[in-house]
């Protein structure tokens, strides 16, 4: 179950000290909503301030620019009266600035409910016709979950890749983090990282273990002693790879994790890409699976399939599906995890979705899912959608802007049937969507 999280006790920020003296060109208000991009926002005087670090019901002072625009950033001055919907972060690298979680400041069951809030009014807003957006499915316990870790080295030290307001944060701990990658973390602290390596992607697996992928200028033997370091010092690493501008090396063990969900299991490249929090990743999955509701009789096809994660399930209940990536080397893992799970109703095509897509307009599927990078899809790829006109489309989001404005194209022709969001990622304002589409009447 989840911990109960500590009501704000007044930490040690310098985005929270209070300031006694007025701060020139700076307003005082109340934080009356929280937007998509993780701001709280102040409404009033026809326009909207958006201020970072703050949560609905903060009294604050904000240093805002000169502008006539009706929407600004405003920096926090002062926190003038705390909300009671603020927490105490649980985690130092929070209070230090960085940016990897926007709301760990900012009670869960509160959290839960804004995303909830702001997909409905998104939808409501951008859509001609409502649709009725289910509670988001909750974490059970919204801690140790994003199982990829990713460092930059800034003057032989590894630092977050992620900060606020520019800051460069020490790697220290990550409470959003696997166990497995925490510990990884903790050794990365002790080390002089060597000037060829640019940055450091770590990924781990439900059973602990470990794939380091290193972006280096060049392999030299001071990458090749860090990489030795890495393999005797890091329990159950599986694997350690180095890319460079134009190839890839293999430095020691796999160049490959593994996953297992059900009766399939993935192999995970190095450098490749996997969903970040596990536990989430399977409701999304039996989600979706349970939209599509295939059959053995069933076509179906995958737009955006990556590596095959939904793909490999849905061949599983259907006659034949097919499977679209943009990125060979993903296609190539999604053809290897094919041939490991013994599937062989899937083909799998390289190429960008609308061009692929035209190629195949005398092709009819009953199905299609799409799960789309954050930008959504292009205008070519949903028009060659509609002309497909399969039976059903489940629409898988991780941005609720544009998915409206996809959802706007789509539901000229089709009806939004159904719309579930998951928090995949607890502590920021992203979340998943589910949606599901049918042909109108």
């Amino acid at each position: 179950m989840e911990k109960r999280q500590k009501k704000y006790t007044g930490y040690s920020n310098k985005k929270t000290v209070q300031k006694e003296n007025p701060v020139k060109n700076s307003v005082d208000g109340r934080i009356v909503a929280m937007n998509e991009y993780g701001d709280g926002e102040i409404h009033g005087n026809r326009r909207t301030i958006k201020v970072a670090r703050t949560v609905v019901g903060d009294q604050v002072r904000v240093k805002i620019p000169v502008s006539d625009k009706s929407y600004m950033y405003g920096e926090l001055v002062s926190l003038l009266k705390p909300s009671e919907k603020r927490v105490d972060p649980a985690c130092a690298s929070f209070l230090d600035g960085c940016g990897g979680c926007q709301w760990l400041h900012f009670d869960y069951q509160e959290q839960l409910k804004w995303k909830t809030k702001i997909l409905r009014d998104i939808l409501k807003q951008r859509l001609s016709s409502p649709v009725k957006v289910c509670e988001i499915i909750p974490m059970e316990f919204p801690f140790a979950y994003r199982n990829k870790l990713s460092l930059r080295n800034v003057n032989g030290t590894f630092v977050n890749m992620q900060d606020f307001d520019d800051k460069t944060i020490t790697a220290k701990n990550c409470r959003v983090e696997t166990e497995a990658n925490q510990k990884v973390r903790a050794i990365l602290g002790t080390v002089k990282v060597p000037s060829d390596i640019q940055q450091l992607h770590c990924r781990s697996t439900p059973d602990g273990s470990v794939g380091i992928h290193l972006f280096v200028n060049k392999v030299s033997n001071m990458v090749k002693e860090f990489s030795d370091f890495c393999s005797s010092t890091v329990a159950r690493c599986a694997g350690i790879g180095a890319q460079t501008r134009n190839s890839y090396e293999l430095l020691y063990g796999k160049n490959f994790l593994t996953y297992s969900y059900k009766s399939i299991r993935y192999t995970i490249p190095l450098n490749g890409f996997f969903q970040t929090n596990y536990v989430q990743a399977e409701k999304l999955l039996e989600i979706a699976l349970e939209q599509l509701k295939g059959s053995k009789t069933d076509t179906a096809l995958d737009l955006y399939c990556g590596c095959g994660f939904f793909t490999l399930p849905m061949a599983q209940q259907m006659k034949q599906v097919i499977g679209i990536e943009n990125n060979a080397a993903s296609t190539e893992n999604a053809q290897e995890n094919a041939k490991v799970n013994h599937l062989n109703t899937i083909k799998f095509l390289t190429g960008d979705a609308s061009v692929v897509m035209r190629g195949m307009k005398k092709e009819s599927f009953d199905s299609v899912l799409l799960d789309p990078p954050r930008a959504g899809c292009d205008e070519q790829v949903l028009q060659a959608l509609i002309a497909m006109a399969p039976k059903k489309i489940v629409y898988i989001s991780c941005s609720p802007s544009s998915l409206a404005r996809d959802l706007k194209v789509l539901t000229k022709v089709y009806d939004v049937t159904y719309c579930q969001p998951i928090d995949m990622f607890p502590h920021t304002s992203h979340m998943e969507t589910v949606v599901t589409l049918k042909p109108k009447r």
